[in-house]
């Protein structure tokens, strides 16, 4: 638990939990206070609790948001372990998750196996009471000296050049170079221009249009209240393809496209509102009721995309490329005949299932193969309904490194066709 005050008010910090949300929480900046910073359950540390503005007075303090399940988090852990090194008892890198403790615990066995890191680590840290909103991506950096905030930056920029320039000089220039504004300069704008589409029903607008120029893409949210009445976002210079995956809510796709509409289609990165970026403002001026609206606006938006680029989505059939996972005959290691309590321990780094129905194991030995690859679907093809356990170390989102660690336990991972229910994006039939 953090428990946490800043000017006298506790703040919150809400995830993305869909396309359309209530507006971000206040977000800290440079030279705000914030004190009373207390962590009730401490890792790797010599004391079980830590209470920043008495322990760390005089201290740089970098706080870091990480959690098991976010790869770049966990690999990270020993890059900032070395700065901590480096700079001795001046500085105090401080990570902090919501997870619990005995699953740091287990984190930090693993990678002190190899690294022997000194940083500590906060555990079971509810985003209800914590370090406050910092950006729209919660995993910045907020840099703390003396109860007051120094720097709230992206992880590039907690190195040895920027921590030495604030030991030396007590300030930072980060020298971070923004050509172009971003969403954040757009907090109170509505997409007038270039309209593609614009649909009005049930007190909820749906608008589309061209990309704005010399724009860095990105999501917006255009009021402060707390509910889906008279709010809306804004999503900009995204690419075709991000916008059937807003309108879907899903990026498993298949197309039948025509040439010129395929090529439209391909994920490319829009940055500054090159060829084929797209804007969407989703607004909510008079409907009762958050997830119904949500639904609502979801379809209206499907409806706009059809009419804007004569493009659907329809469900079918396919035969698409899949992981498959298969018995290995002759070796049946993976299977357990005890009755222990049931464990599904994974991180980045390793996986370690126990007792767990074959159903689930499959799903914790797949559920991030598909994160970062081309390759959209999994398929058990194991002849098999009992219970599994194995204990692998390797990269959990790498192909060549789950398939040796998991042929050791008589389970082959492959690559195949299988048929699957897919969305298909098609040409409008005249």
């Amino acid at each position: 638990m953090i428990s946490i005050k800043k000017a006298g008010i506790l703040f919150s910090l809400i995830g993305l939990l869909s396309s359309i949300q209530s507006p971000a929480q206040s977000k800290l900046k440079p030279g705000d206070s914030l004190t009373g910073v207390f962590f009730e359950t401490m890792v790797n540390h010599h004391q079980p609790t830590l209470d920043v503005d008495k322990d760390l007075a005089g201290k740089l303090v970098i706080f870091d948001n990480w959690g098991q399940t976010c790869y770049p988090c966990v690999q990270g852990l020993p890059k900032l372990d070395t700065l901590q090194k480096l700079f001795g008892d001046k500085i105090q890198i401080l990570p902090w998750t919501e997870d619990p403790k005995s699953v740091v615990e287990k984190i930090y066995a693993r990678i002190n196996s190899k690294y022997n890191m000194i940083i500590p680590s906060a555990a079971e840290a509810t985003r209800h009471d914590n370090i406050g909103t910092t950006a729209n991506n919660y995993t910045s950096k907020i840099w703390w000296y003396n109860g007051k905030v120094v720097a709230v930056t992206p992880t590039k920029f907690v190195n040895e050049k920027n921590i030495r320039q604030f030991l030396d000089h007590g300030y930072l220039n980060l020298d971070e170079k923004t050509e172009f504004p971003g969403i954040k300069d757009f907090p109170k704008s509505k997409l007038t221009d270039n309209i593609l589409y614009q649909k009005e029903k049930s007190g909820i607008t749906v608008k589309i249009t061209q990309g704005i120029p010399n724009v860095k893409a990105g999501v917006g949210y255009s009021t402060s209240s707390s509910e889906f009445i008279g709010m809306g976002a804004r999503f900009i210079n995204y690419s075709f393809r991000q916008l059937y995956m807003l309108a879907f809510g899903t990026g498993k796709f298949v197309t039948d496209l025509d040439p010129i509409l395929k090529k439209r289609f391909q994920d490319q990165k829009v940055e500054n509102a090159v060829e084929n970026a797209y804007c969407v403002e989703l607004i909510g001026d008079s409907v009762a009721g958050y997830y119904q609206a949500l639904d609502e606006a979801k379809k209206m938006l499907q409806v706009g995309l059809a009419k804007t680029f004569g493009v659907t989505a329809v469900k079918e059939n396919r035969k698409v490329k899949s992981y498959v996972l298969k018995e290995i005959p002759g070796n049946d290691r993976f299977k357990s005949t005890t009755n222990g309590e049931e464990l599904w321990d994974k991180t980045a780094f390793y996986l370690h299932v126990e007792n767990l129905p074959a159903d689930r194991a499959f799903k914790a030995i797949t559920s991030k193969l598909t994160w970062g690859s081309d390759i959209d679907y999994v398929t058990n093809e194991l002849d098999y309904n009992g219970n599994v356990s194995l204990n692998i170390t390797a990269s959990t989102y790498d192909y060549n490194s789950m398939k040796s660690a998991l042929a050791e336990y008589g389970l082959d991972l492959s690559i195949g066709e299988r048929e699957k229910e897919v969305w298909v994006i098609k040409n409008i039939e005249n």
